[in-house]
This record gives structure tokens, C-alpha cells and sequence, in this order.
């Protein structure tokens, strides 16, 4: 087992990306509204890229999020004894996280000229896909993952389970999800950074005995 300073350092470490992602959202969101209004069928990033700051704040505040976030998922996988394939999804995640929130959507849709505003939309979205099943695949392996307690795997399943269902609203254009995107949206981030902090592992002599 790792020892508890460790574990304290890299549990927070994720308690200041969550920390910080909460911060920049909820205030970008709550002063913009001032201005827009609240719509819970927008996304963040289309309050993101309404202003000018707004992007700034982002993208700024986003470089330490993905930078605390990798750290804390390399110290996951070192505990948890994962193949290469774990960390080469952390880092796809990590640059996707970097690259939705470098590109904000629909900034350039008023400044233009349209060309940039198409490749940076285009960007933004592919990344933001991108994150999106990279987080599933990582939590797929938790389930699988045989230094994982119960507990986290089971975690893990909701998680997935929850991420299935925001798929299906999202291809199906379906209502429910729709109307409320903000909120599904909002909760999945968090959803996934609070797995990365519920994620134990099981005591080394369990794990030894299961593998004979």
C-alpha cells in the first residue's frame, strides 16, 4: 500500500482540479447569464465562447485543471498497477481537455471570418467527443481492473452507465437531454473527477492471493 501522505498529495491534487473547474464554470456561467440569461439547453462552452474573458478564463484556468488532472491519473495508474494503454488514454484525455478549451465554441462565429470559425467550432467539438469516450474507456477498465475494490468498481459502473445514457440523449436529439444539457453536461465532468478521487485500491496481500 502507498503511504497516507501520498495518498493525501494526490487526493488533492484532484480536490484542486475539481476545486478550480468548479470556480471558472459556475462563475463564467452565473455572470454571463446576467447578461444572456440562464439556459440549461446551452452547454459550457457555449457560455464559454460569449465573451471574450469568458474564453480567457477557460482556457487559463483549464491549462491547471488538465495539468493537476494528469498528474493525479498517472499516480492511479502507478497504484493501480495499469498497462500502458491507461496512461496513453490519460493523455489523449488531457490534450483533449487542453485542446476543447483553447478552441471555445462559437467565438469566432461573430468576429469571423468564417473559415477560422468553422475550424475552430471543428476543433472544439472533436476534442469535446473525444473526452468524453476516453473518460468511459478509463473507467471501463477500473471495472476491469483486479487492484480496484468492489467499491470503486462498482463506481466505476454508474459512472459508465450514466455516460451510456448521455450518449444515446445526445445521438437521439432526445428532449429530456436536450432541454437540460447544461446539467448532464455539468454532471459528467464532475461525475468523472469524483470517481478519480473515490478510486481505492485493495491491500496488496488480497491482491497477491487472488493472482495464485
Amino acid at each position: 500500500m502507498v503511504s497516507k501522505s501520498l495518498l493525501t498529495r494526490q487526493k488533492g491534487q484532484m480536490m484542486g482540479a475539481l476545486g478550480l473547474f468548479l470556480v471558472e464554470v459556475v462563475a463564467i456561467i452565473a455572470i454571463s447569464s446576467l447578461k444572456y440569461g440562464l439556459h440549461l439547453e446551452w452547454t459550457i462552452s457555449r457560455y464559454v465562447g460569449l465573451e471574450t474573458w469568458s474564453a480567457l478564463l477557460f482556457a487559463l484556468g483549464n491549462l491547471g485543471v488538465a495539468f493537476l488532472m494528469l498528474r493525479y491519473l498517472y499516480g492511479i495508474g502507478e497504484r493501480f498497477e495499469m498497462g500502458r494503454g491507461f496512461y496513453i488514454l490519460v493523455v489523449v484525455v488531457v490534450i483533449a481537455l487542453v485542446g476543447l478549451s483553447v478552441c471555445p465554441l462559437g467565438y469566432f462565429d461573430i468576429t469571423r471570418p468564417i473559415a477560422l470559425s468553422n475550424a475552430v467550432s471543428r476543433i472544439h467539438e472533436i476534442c469535446s467527443r473525444t473526452m468524453f469516450a476516453v473518460m468511459v474507456f478509463l473507467a471501463v477498465m477500473m471495472v476491469f481492473c483486479r487492484c480496484a475494490t468492489e467499491r470503486t468498481k462498482i463506481m466505476a459502473g454508474v459512472f459508465i452507465v450514466y455516460g451510456v445514457v448521455c450518449a444515446f440523449g445526445f445521438f437521439v436529439q432526445a428532449d429530456w437531454f436536450i432541454q437540460a444539457g447544461l446539467v448532464f453536461e455539468t454532471l459528467y465532468i464532475l461525475g468523472f473527477m469524483g470517481l478519480c478521487l473515490g478510486c481505492r485500491e485493495q491491500d496488496k496481500d488480497i491482491i497477491i492471493e487472488r493472482r495464485k
